[in-house]
């Protein structure tokens, strides 16, 4: 499901992985307030769109202020209103910078060797199961 600015929520469906990037390009942020991930897939998917993400602090990505997100403490209430209301408030063209740094985030990870060896693993290990 998708939601757009005006709160509308859109169920869409299957979708193959260039689907889902275009999609999430689409949007202004990807919201995720997860209790915990390995990786975080779906936030790599958001950041390599452009997508802006606003995410708890129990993933891998972290340190996110100034580089395409924010990564909150999931109890902190205050700051999640304030992260989505700084992505109201931006102006359009720091939505844009603020995408070009979420996509520049994404192509770092991707090019780190150890990101890439640790999810070799993590599949190696799912298809022995």
């Amino acid at each position: 499901a998708l939601a757009d600015a005006s709160g509308r929520t859109t169920f869409v469906g299957d979708m193959s992985h260039d689907e889902v990037v275009r999609a999430l390009g689409r949007y202004d942020a990807l919201l995720l307030p997860t209790r915990g991930e390995n990786f975080g897939h779906a936030i790599f998917e958001a950041l390599s769109a452009g997508c802006p993400v606003v995410i708890s602090e129990r993933t891998p990505w972290r340190n996110l202020a100034g580089a395409g997100g924010w990564d909150i403490p999931l109890e902190n209430h205050a700051a999640w209103v304030h992260a989505l209301q700084q992505l109201v408030d931006m102006p359009a063209a720091e939505h844009l910078a603020t995408s070009r740094r979420a996509r520049m985030l994404a192509e770092q990870r991707a090019a780190d060797p150890a990101v890439v060896e640790d999810n070799r693993r993590m599949f190696l290990r799912a298809a022995r199961m």
